[in-house]
């Protein structure tokens, strides 16, 4: 993260791992599914306690699906 506490917040991440659980059938069986995934962020303060902070997400489960998703959100810092 890079910014400063009451004018703005820029940052982000990543992540990449094995998802992993068991499917309850009446044969159990286990699922595995390697992840990556990235999300960057801006936050900016409108007034002296509160701003909007938008998102974009990126989750790529490798041979299953991908996901992409953008949010906008106001807050109240106190």
């Amino acid at each position: 993260m890079y910014g400063t506490q009451g004018k703005y917040w820029i940052g982000g991440g990543g992540g990449i791992g094995t998802m992993a659980y068991q499917v309850a059938s009446e044969v159990p069986f286990d699922a595995r599914f390697n992840s990556r995934s990235i999300n960057v962020f801006y936050s900016r303060w409108i007034g002296k306690d509160w701003g909007i902070t938008g998102r974009y997400d990126y989750q790529d489960l490798v041979d299953t699906y991908q996901l992409n998703g953008i949010s906008m959100r106001l807050f109240v810092d106190f």
